[in-house]
């Protein structure tokens, strides 16, 4: 299977993941190098059924690849970054310490520069939507740093938090102006 997702002709990659879909073999139980092969195809559509694939796996067996699924968040690849994201969704219920440490490295991000266009935006949306649970742990000062940084989904993310855990009444002038 992993020789058949290395050829350059799309039809034997293709027939290769339709062999892994309908394989007895559970997910969990294929091999790293054939994982690699899935997720760093140059084929987008197989690299979406190999986040697919990997979202079968138990979340116990999934929380103990945080890193990984941390990396495929921030992703140079679009389809990686939109395919986890439900993974990340289902498992951030299941374990709010990763939820709070995904929280702290994506806020972080979006005070840098992108590395990649498009990172910003995704990164943003997850935090918005499938960590949002989770922003009540975003530092007062950290809030304002994404207020006043110079990236749109940055000052987006900053403008949600100051809507629900900043009360008006706390508010400078200054910052009433910024969000004005």
């Amino acid at each position: 299977i992993k020789a058949l997702l290395e050829q350059s002709d799309k039809a034997q990659q293709i027939f290769a993941v339709q062999l892994l879909l309908n394989h007895t073999t559970p997910a969990e139980a294929l091999p790293n190098d054939l994982w690699n092969a899935l997720l760093n195809s140059t084929n987008a559509g197989i690299r979406t059924i190999g986040i697919q694939l990997l979202g079968q796996f138990s979340d116990e067996n999934l929380l103990k690849k945080q890193a990984t699924l941390t990396d495929y968040s921030v992703s140079p690849l679009e389809d990686v970054r939109q395919a986890i994201r439900p993974i990340i969704g289902r498992l951030v219920k299941k374990d709010e310490a990763f939820a709070q440490n995904l929280v702290e490295q994506f806020v972080r991000l979006l005070l840098r520069k992108e590395k990649y266009e498009g990172l910003h935006k995704d990164v943003s949306l997850l935090l918005s939507q499938e960590l949002k649970e989770f922003l009540h742990t975003v530092p007062r000062k950290i809030t304002f740093r994404l207020l006043n940084s110079k990236y749109t989904p940055g000052q987006q993310v900053g403008i949600l938090l100051v809507q629900k855990y900043i009360a008006a009444s706390t508010l400078s002038v200054r910052n009433i102006i910024r969000l004005a």
